[in-house]
């Protein structure tokens, strides 16, 4: 019994130290935004592998399921990391990729499976991503996000397939894509993220951290609520135009 007092203690302390720390800027940077970046520059040493496993988690299979039960077809499964084990699938007719994630430790409050819908445009100069966890991001002007909290699978894909009509209506091109290439392009997109974030100063990261942690989960982001933009109206004349 003492022994767990003292480690609820110890919880406690290093709550309270923590809470601190990220009211001072500097706190933030040595919490945060260090250890982001560290964490960032490994995943990008480490590139898109996933290694083989015996045993995929059956939340991850129940999801490959649903999704092929609306037509996709599956491409790949393997661990991404100790603690992720992701699935790949693919949608040739409309040229959508889709990835499921199973985390071992999730944090607090997140889903432990999240799914991410992914489409590139103009020869992967730019991307298309739905998903039901994340937040609306002011990052480069490469990707554009939509994020419906808590949706359903088939509900996604109906979002996602929507948004795509709306952007080829304003003449933005989506690239094939077919088993052969998905992971390809998956590999592409976490390059391209990973990158744009480390591009951001150690309290750039530290604020998006915070942001996220705000933000995730709670309000719906949508194209159609970004066409008026100026950020999405840049966004799709880079993707009408040739490609250099």
């Amino acid at each position: 019994m003492f022994v767990v007092l003292v480690l609820l203690l110890g919880v406690v302390i290093a709550y309270l130290v923590l809470k601190g720390a990220l009211q001072t800027p500097r706190g933030r940077l040595v919490v945060l935004g260090r250890p982001l970046r560290s964490r960032l520059s490994k995943l990008a040493g480490r590139g898109f592998v996933l290694s083989p496993i015996q045993h995929p988690p059956i939340e991850l299979e129940a999801t490959s399921r649903i999704f092929q039960s609306l037509e996709f077809e599956f491409v790949a499964q393997g661990s991404q990391t100790s603690q992720i084990v992701t699935a790949i699938l693919v949608h040739e007719p409309c040229c959508v990729i889709a990835q499921a994630s199973w985390q071992q430790m999730p944090q607090s409050g997140q889903p432990r499976t999240n799914v991410m819908l992914l489409s590139t445009a103009s020869e992967r100069r730019g991307a298309l991503v739905t998903g039901s966890t994340g937040f609306d991001f002011a990052g480069p002007l490469w990707q554009m996000d939509q994020v419906f909290p808590h949706a359903s699978i088939d509900v996604l894909v109906e979002r996602h397939e929507e948004a795509r009509r709306s952007l080829e209506g304003r003449g933005v091109r989506f690239d094939p894509v077919g088993p052969s290439d998905a992971v390809d392009a998956l590999a592409w997109h976490l390059s391209k993220s990973i990158a744009s974030l480390l591009e951001l100063t150690n309290e750039g990261l530290a604020d998006y951290s915070m942001r996220r942690a705000r933000n995730r989960y709670r309000q719906p982001v949508t194209i159609e609520s970004k066409l008026d933009d100026p950020e999405t109206t840049a966004w799709i004349a880079a993707m009408r135009a040739e490609a250099p």
